[in-house]
């Protein structure tokens, strides 16, 4: 793995933690929290996974 890639991943991480304390704000319960945190940990890995699709094949 590249360090390009790496970083990558690493932002996509700090996105992610970023964007949890913003909900927790907002009140909601923790069980929300998580499935919001999951669906976008699933929404970033499949563009992530289909850009890397996409460049192993072009």
């Amino acid at each position: 793995m590249s360090g390009d890639r790496i970083v990558a991943l690493v932002a996509i991480a700090a996105m992610l933690v970023l964007v949890v304390p913003g909900l927790a704000r907002r009140g909601l319960p923790a069980q929300r929290i998580v499935k919001l945190a999951l669906i976008w940990a699933v929404i970033f890995l499949a563009v992530t996974a289909a850009i890397m699709v996409l460049r192993a094949t072009g």
